[in-house]
């Protein structure tokens, strides 16, 4: 699922110079206005960064600027105008900003784990108390510290609960009196009806600068510092492209917005790489970048609170999408009117499939996830419903490419199972599996009898001296990668003799000798099989799980507690309380009314019976436990016949 990306990573020695190169690339010319005006000994005017919101406004300066400042030997210093309601605000938080940036305070506020909205609370609880008013209180901040080594930056202009005017008289003062250098982060757009606005603009602004930053920069930003998981960071960079495509065709510009949707679709990627192992990844690849750009899109249509959004509420699954879609399209190919009609939910949807997936055959590319859409539209991830539909959606492929799997049928009765177009395919396909052990173990004779008649027609990659030893070494690493209950039955054990008939007396001693290692194979797992079940029988004694007991004893023909050794019956018989005891004998006593003696259950007894005798003679055995094992005793005589 995840592509190693060796270009997007550089090493941790060279990585912040290659970025500082890439940002100074890409903004040349706007660093170099800003660093000449940043230097100037004095300055009468401020600077006007513009931009819509989440263009990357704020992210030049904490990236971009503030490093030039400091570069410069001065103290950038920002304020957020965001909810000020008073103009001495704006003093609190550049006294604030300016004194926690001395070296003295920054030891004292890590020292005391003190952050900025602290001092900002105490230092807004003084002034409304009127203690700032008062002289021995009174801080000036020329004698704190050099503002001719300050650069103010204040954003978030139009946020603000003062007027424009106001806020920039203020500012105005700084410029005058102090001739601080000052930036000003603003979406003009939004104040662009503020005639106070452009009359002062005029007075105190002397540049604006419009900020259309590299998006892929952007992204490649904002992923690096937003996202701690390196596999999904990864994941992101990978589909780099995809992102900004999608984003570019919602028309939309708040990078903001896409910051948001990926960590909304770091959920799902969590899900997917936690719950899902490499094989079904790899399967349903394509459909994970599908998720992403559906994502993607249906996040930017629900914020631009679009029609098409709109059209998409209620849609059940990705079927009734295309269903919708399919429907409008032959419609619409057999009207004959050209006339331009209202938009119906159908040419909505369409709208929609076209705009963010294109012109692809939208038959074989699945667009619309359910469980996606509701998280998206409500806020709450619902897990089980979103593992439902990727089950279903892995099995659909799996589907898929099992219409395109060499079939074993070795005596080529249905060729037409084998699809012509994906044969060649579907044999190196094959032999990889085989070779990986990934196939069933019952498979792997019917491997070699397949490649064998196929061998005296088409050539094979595999000869046939090499061919038994290929399979066995299959069916050993099979072996190894199945679960132990799954171990075969009987009947997959045996084939017809008829086979040997049409095989050479090499070949009927290489299929025998398969045959015979399949059965050795299989006896392991069985083996593997019991004793991990007979763990289980002393778990379930210890605990006193009686029905878990009860289920295995009632058993008439799966008598597989017997498989418990030696040990297992005295820890039993010895460890278990006296209360599980007991039913030992109950369970006994009621197998030796109900059903016939098993060969294999014969020496698990006899094991027992002698196993009672010496605990009896044992005089560490409890009385009360010695009354108890000799009722089992009698039990085992009666099934044993050996009174």
């Amino acid at each position: 699922m995840i592509k190693h990306l060796k270009n997007f990573f550089v090493s941790n020695q060279n990585k912040d110079e290659t970025m500082l190169s890439n940002k100074i690339c890409v903004n040349n010319d706007i660093i170099e206005t800003l660093r000449n005006y940043i230097i100037k000994d004095s300055n009468d005017f401020a600077i006007v960064l513009t931009g819509p919101w989440g263009c990357g406004k704020t992210f030049f300066w904490n990236n971009y600027l503030s490093e030039i400042v400091k570069q410069e030997s001065k103290t950038p210093v920002y304020v957020s105008l965001y909810g000020v309601k008073e103009v001495n605000e704006i003093d609190v938080k550049i006294f604030f900003e300016i004194f926690s940036s001395l070296p003295s305070v920054k030891k004292s506020v890590r020292e005391l784990k003190f952050n900025k909205e602290h001092g900002k609370m105490l230092l807004n609880t003084a002034s409304s108390f009127g203690l700032l008013k008062r002289d021995k209180y009174r801080v000036n901040v020329s004698e704190l510290y050099s503002l001719g080594k300050v650069v103010l930056c204040f954003d978030d202009l139009e946020r603000s609960s003062l007027t424009t005017k106001e806020i920039l008289g203020h500012i105005n003062n700084y410029l005058e009196r102090d001739n601080i250098p000052t930036i000003i982060i603003a979406n003009e757009e939004q104040i662009e009806k503020d005639d106070d606005y452009f009359d002062l603009k005029e007075k105190s602004i002397g540049r604006t600068i419009r900020i259309k930053n590299d998006p892929n920069l952007i992204l490649y930003n904002l992923i690096e510092s937003s996202f701690k998981n390196n596999r999904y960071a990864e994941f992101l960079l990978t589909h780099q492209s995809l992102i900004l495509e999608t984003f570019k065709k919602s028309e939309m510009e708040n990078f903001r917005i896409i910051k948001q949707t990926l960590h909304d679709f770091e959920l799902i990627y969590n899900e997917l790489d936690s719950n899902y192992n490499k094989e079904n990844l790899t399967i349903i690849e394509n459909e994970i970048e599908n998720m992403l750009c559906f994502t993607l899109s249906c996040s930017f249509e629900i914020r631009k609170n679009s029609s098409i959004s709109s059209a998409l509420h209620n849609i059940k699954s990705n079927q009734e999408f295309m269903s919708l879609i399919i429907q409008y399209s032959m419609e619409k190919a057999m009207k004959k009117d050209t006339q331009q009609e209202e938009p119906t939910r159908a040419s909505l949807l369409d709208d929609f499939r076209r705009k963010y997936f294109g012109y692809t055959n939208f038959k074989k590319v699945r667009i619309f996830f359910e469980s996606i859409h509701l998280f998206i539209t409500t806020g709450i991830f619902h897990k089980n419903d979103f593992k439902k539909e990727i089950t279903k959606i892995i099995q659909d492929k799996q589907q898929e490419i099992s219409d395109h799997n060499l079939i074993f049928d070795y005596t080529f009765t249905n060729p037409e199972q084998i699809c012509e177009e994906f044969f060649d395919e579907a044999l190196k396909n094959t032999i990889i599996k085989l070779s990986n052990g990934e196939m069933y173990l019952s498979e792997y004779p019917k491997a070699y009898l397949t490649f064998r008649n196929m061998s005296k027609i088409i050539e094979l990659p595999l000869d046939s001296d090499s061919l038994k030893q290929f399979i066995l070494n299959g069916m050993i690493e099979s072996s190894t990668q199945t679960e132990p209950n799954n171990y075969l039955k009987d009947t997959d054990l045996h084939f017809p003799s008829s086979i040997y008939k049409d095989l050479s007396s090499k070949e009927s001693n290489d299929f025998k000798e398969i045959e015979d290692k399949l059965k050795e194979l299989n006896d392991e797992l069985k083996s593997q099989f019991y004793k991990n079940k007979s763990k289980m029988v002393c778990e379930w004694f210890e605990k006193e799980e009686k029905n878990e007991l009860w289920n295995i004893f009632n058993d008439p023909i799966d008598y597989w507690y017997y498989s418990l050794s030696t040990e297992d019956i005295r820890s039993i018989l010895c460890d278990s309380s006296i209360n599980m005891v007991n039913y030992l004998y109950e369970l006994l006593e009621y197998r030796q009314k109900n059903f016939d003696l098993n060969e294999n259950e014969l020496a698990f007894l006899k094991e027992m019976y002698n196993i009672i005798n010496n605990l009896l003679q044992d005089n560490t055995t409890s009385k009360l436990r010695k009354i108890i094992l000799y009722k089992i005793k009698l039990t085992l005589e009666n099934k044993l016949n050996l009174k």
